[in-house]
């Protein structure tokens, strides 16, 4: 397995780096190795994990660009998006490699990924205070409907507000256990539907203008497409 990650920082410089660095002695002040290291541990346990932090994380520094070109310009955002889902290493095999459905009771145990994670950083005083911010906020929904904690609005951490777009509309467009992808029309429709529920309005509006698709009507949605998990 080969990781090539994106450095956090405003230079977002290139970084490769093979799995074998987990057996590596790391430098706390050695940001990038450490945030390729934690990616390999859980791309062990959840195949695929690193693919997926890949793509959502060069679509939402392009995103933060064009939403908060000062935001873009904050060291270690690219690790923060990139570890947004280290928290999953705390779930267990079986929930977390589960080929079907979740049931109510499973779902509620994956939903802790996002404290577990924000723990996980936190002692990693070297990362930067947004990889918690998205760690710990990138399932809080703009109308207080999220998890964990129920944030709403601008209480919501910016960064954690652009990711939240790229991660649903990324779910929605690749294979899941439970679903075959939607069109990418399908999905930036449904993300526009959702702006001012689930997403902070003006992060829909520079996300679609980033794909180039003017506000429209959106079609009656596709019931679970946005499942957060």
């Amino acid at each position: 397995m080969h990781l090539a990650l994106r450095a956090g920082g405003p230079k977002n410089a290139e970084m490769s780096i093979s799995a074998a660095a987990v057996r590596l002695p790391l430098r706390l002040g050695d940001g990038d190795r450490a945030v390729a290291a934690l990616l390999a541990a859980l791309e062990l346990r959840h195949p695929g994990t690193c693919r997926h932090a890949e793509r959502v994380a060069d679509l939402a520094l392009n995103l933060t660009s064009i939403a908060s070109p000062e935001l873009a310009l904050q060291e270690g955002l690219g690790h923060a998006y990139l570890l947004h889902d280290i928290g999953k290493i705390g779930i267990p095999d079986a929930i977390l490699l589960k080929p079907d459905r979740l049931t109510p009771s499973e779902m509620r145990v994956v939903r802790r990924h996002p404290r577990l994670g924000e723990d996980l950083v936190r002692r990693l005083r070297f990362l930067s205070p947004l990889v918690r911010d998205v760690v710990g906020c990138h399932h809080e929904r703009w109308d207080g409907c999220g998890y964990p904690r129920q944030l709403a609005g601008p209480n919501i951490p910016l960064a954690a507000r652009i990711f939240a777009v790229v991660d649903a509309f990324d779910a929605m467009t690749h294979l899941r256990p439970y679903r075959e992808p939607v069109a990418a029309e399908d999905a930036l429709a449904e993300v526009e539907r959702c702006s001012g529920t689930q997403f902070d309005p003006s992060v829909v509006a520079a996300f679609l203008s980033m794909v180039g698709v003017a506000r429209r009507v959106a079609p009656t949605p596709r019931g679970d497409l946005l499942r957060p998990a």
